[in-house]
């Protein structure tokens, strides 16, 4: 698939034509989804927790290489110094976050890619990324799933709190590859950068990337399928945030734990939808809700 500049996404605020440049190139990017005083808020927010994780020793921080810096060392780091800091479950964290993850465009977005299947927020985090960072190898979010491949399980969503530009490593996507064959197992010890494509049989000129620029208050709206990458970050003082919410069909693993982690106060809050996209409902709705302080009768027995 070769395609001109000029004939891919760019930044809409229709959500059917989002849907239709999922359905062509495998991504959309919306815009103004977070904006004004709301967008430096989730900035605000993102910074706070940010700083307050670093301050308590229980920061996720990753070196150059890309790997996590054990706790111990991460205790001792100007966390602006270092390539890439993760917040992890930050739903408990802020609602500024939950309203990214049950944000109405989103969720039809995520319907579409699904066929109208009900479906689960998997993760719900940040990146926050500064110079240094190497580009990541590209990938599918699906890849490790030997499902039907004309089916997306997986849908990604990542807001751009600040400018996403090549320089500061916007991710990178091959349009249109939601489309191709199901890759081998993306754990094979084969680590060439082209192994995936040439067992595929995807000609070498289908690899070129595109970086998805945009910005702050736009989101990127992945398929899962989709073979994408974050790019290298080589711009010297600049710090790139963005939160990342995952979503995937019910049958599939969570990424995050929510029914085992959602503060008491938080759950006491949600919606029936609410609970049910946190994966709270049993699959189809048909053993009702899961509580987190739901009274047990354990192990029973008639009498006599």
């Amino acid at each position: 698939m070769n395609f001109t500049s000029g004939s891919l996404p760019v930044a809409t605020r229709d959500v059917s034509q989002a849907k239709a440049d999922l359905d062509q190139f495998g991504y959309a990017i919306l815009a103004d989804l977070v904006t004004g005083s709301g967008l430096e808020a989730l900035r605000q927010r993102l910074v706070e927790q940010a700083d307050a994780e670093c301050a308590a020793g229980v920061a996720l921080l990753h070196d150059v290489d890309d790997k996590p810096l054990s706790q111990e060392v991460a205790r001792t780091i100007d966390q602006h110094r270092v390539p890439r800091q993760i917040l992890m479950m930050l739903y408990n964290k802020g609602k500024v976050f939950r309203e990214i993850a049950h944000n109405p465009s989103f969720l039809t977005c995520v319907r579409h890619m699904f066929g109208g299947r009900e479906f689960n927020l998997s993760g719900l985090a940040a990146q926050i990324t500064n110079h240094g960072r190497p580009a990541q190898k590209l990938h599918t979010d699906q890849d490790q799933l030997p499902l039907d491949p004309s089916k997306a399980y997986v849908a990604n969503i990542l807001v751009m709190v600040s400018d996403f530009t090549e320089a500061n490593g916007a991710t990178r996507v091959i349009p249109g590859s939601h489309l191709w064959p199901r890759p081998p197992w993306s754990r094979s010890p084969n680590t060439a950068p082209d192994y995936p494509f040439r067992t595929m049989g995807i000609p070498a000129p289908q690899m070129n990337t595109i970086a998805v620029e945009g910005q702050p208050g736009s989101a990127l709206i992945l398929d899962g399928r989709v073979w994408h990458g974050a790019g290298a970050h080589t711009a010297p003082g600049v710090t790139r945030y963005a939160v990342a919410s995952s979503y995937v069909l019910p049958f599939i693993r969570q990424y995050e734990n929510f029914p085992a982690n959602i503060l008491p106060e938080i759950f006491e809050a949600l919606s029936s939808d609410e609970r049910h996209l946190l994966g709270y409902a049993g699959y189809k709705g048909s053993l009702g809700y899961v509580e987190p302080k739901a009274s047990r009768i354990g192990e029973s027995a008639p009498a006599g």
